[in-house]
């Protein structure tokens, strides 16, 4: 993360634009010497926001938590996503599937579990 004052953040918005889509950098900018905003990617920040709307939900939270444990205690099969089809007797979950990779890091990997 780098960190710049105001002044060249305004004489460099170009380029500056460009290292946070092309290269996923994220930049610190300073107003009288103390960080005041963060310049990001449009496609980080609406991960950030997708991922902070899932982490306020407590009921899904749970469920993520619940369905942890039941790994944990062999009472559940774990599915990659390539091995999850619609056809499979799981089929009610794929209207709740839309799961960004901030998820399944909160689920321990990119597998979901199915009981």
């Amino acid at each position: 993360m780098r960190t710049i004052p105001l002044a060249e953040a305004k004489a460099k918005l170009s380029s500056l634009l460009d290292a946070v889509e092309g290269r996923d950098e994220e930049i610190v900018i300073t107003c009288n010497g103390r960080a005041a905003a963060v310049l990001v990617s449009l496609a980080d920040f609406e991960s950030w926001k997708e991922t902070a709307t899932v982490r306020a939900d407590a009921d899904l939270i749970s469920e993520i938590r619940r369905e942890r444990a039941a790994i944990k205690r062999g009472k559940a099969k774990l599915y990659t996503l390539e091995e999850f089809s619609p056809t499979d007797a799981t089929r009610s979950m794929t209207r709740r599937l839309r799961v960004p990779s901030e998820i399944m890091n909160l689920c321990g990997g990119t597998s979901l579990p199915i009981r």
